[in-house]
């Protein structure tokens, strides 16, 4: 059996990070099975894994088993994995004998083959600082006979064995006693409210660990108009709001979505990748506030800021309703007020843009 050692600590490049050599393993492994074991776990964190799956072209199949002691699992983390596509999970607590489940693995598995199995073990817990900007340590074992690989899928058996599906019920209790827990912890300054702030005072929302709620799951996603291109018709947003759209936020081909716009009327609307990292909502005059201008005309023909806000509403009828608010009015205040208790507030190096 073959093995490698990872190592990562605070301020190492990206490349260099527990993370990127997951993302690594994924497109390089032949892996189609993905099975996670974590003490603690993040919306931020699993969406780290699922955005190294999504650039391969594979379709995977997934467990989760997350662990549920001391309240440190976020409940987004956990709706999160027990709605995947082809995907399972459990949850895992020893509380009541006076224990804790406290495992770390990944098991990156082949259903051809049990040579191809790899089974990361170490101190990393699913979420953004643990995978990468903790002081942390791993090992990484990869099979090359039958019986190593059945010796790696019987470690993953053994834990899988001590988890329990979660129901919606359970989901729910346990969700009101985290709200409890991390609400007395953010009182005396134990929890981290703000996102961090990467180049000229950029702030993603899933860059760390606190963002509550994953963007598939949001029911209202809103972006700044500012200065969007094409005479005001066209709408750039952030790739991480793409996944709201049910889009690849690492691209893809153009695709059309359902609108219900101002005067009730629904359109389909394309929305395209650029090569920025973003993607653009193509708008027409079929969107009330676009025929009537979003941008104001400044002297000299120029178009000045919008003083709008774009916000975008998931309906039951697979449509989104589309709507513009003005940026100094109350219910955009309420906007930023909900994004920020979901630590879901972001902001571009111009524009503010959130989700809850």
């Amino acid at each position: 059996m073959k093995y490698e050692f990872l190592t990562q600590s605070p301020g190492i490049s990206e490349d260099e990070t527990i993370g990127y050599r997951i993302s690594n393993i994924i497109s390089e492994s032949g892996c189609n099975r993905i099975f996670v074991a974590a003490a603690y776990a993040t919306v931020a964190g699993v969406r780290n894994i699922l955005w190294s799956m999504e650039k391969s072209d594979v379709n995977f199949k997934s467990k989760w088993l997350l662990g549920i002691d001391d309240y440190f699992t976020q409940p987004g983390a956990l709706s999160l994995c027990k709605n995947l596509r082809d995907s399972e999970l459990r949850v895992a607590s020893f509380a009541n004998v006076g224990s804790k489940f406290h495992p770390k693995l990944i098991l990156f598995s082949s259903s051809n083959s049990d040579n191809r199995n790899a089974l990361l073990l170490g101190s990393s817990n699913m979420t953004v600082s643990g995978l990468e900007r903790n002081a942390e340590a791993c090992i990484i074992n990869y099979s090359d006979s039958p019986t190593d690989g059945r010796a790696l899928l019987g470690i993953w058996k053994y834990f899988w064995r001590l988890g329990k599906k979660l129901t919606e019920k359970a989901l729910v209790s346990y969700t009101l006693e985290y709200k409890k827990r991390v609400k007395k912890l953010r009182k005396y300054g134990l929890v981290e409210d703000d996102g961090e702030e990467t180049k000229a005072g950029q702030k993603e929302i899933l860059n760390k660990d606190e963002a509550e709620i994953d963007p598939t799951h949001a029911s209202i996603c809103w972006i700044e108009v500012g200065k969007n291109t094409a005479l005001g018709r066209e709408l750039e947003f952030k790739a991480e709001q793409a996944l709201f759209f049910g889009l690849s936020p690492h691209g893809g081909e153009p695709e059309f979505r359902n609108f219900e716009v101002s005067d009730g009327s629904k359109i389909p609307l394309r929305l395209k990748y650029q090569q920025n990292a973003m993607w653009r909502l193509q708008m027409n005059s079929n969107v009330p506030e676009v025929a009537r201008g979003l941008r104001p005309t400044l002297r000299g023909g120029k178009l000045g800021r919008s003083p709008y806000v774009t916000v975008f509403e998931r309906t039951n009828k697979g449509t989104f309703k589309l709507r513009f608010i003005k940026k100094k009015s109350s219910s955009f205040k309420r906007l930023c007020l909900k994004s920020k208790e979901a630590h879901t507030l972001g902001q571009t190096l111009a524009r503010m843009y959130g989700w809850f």
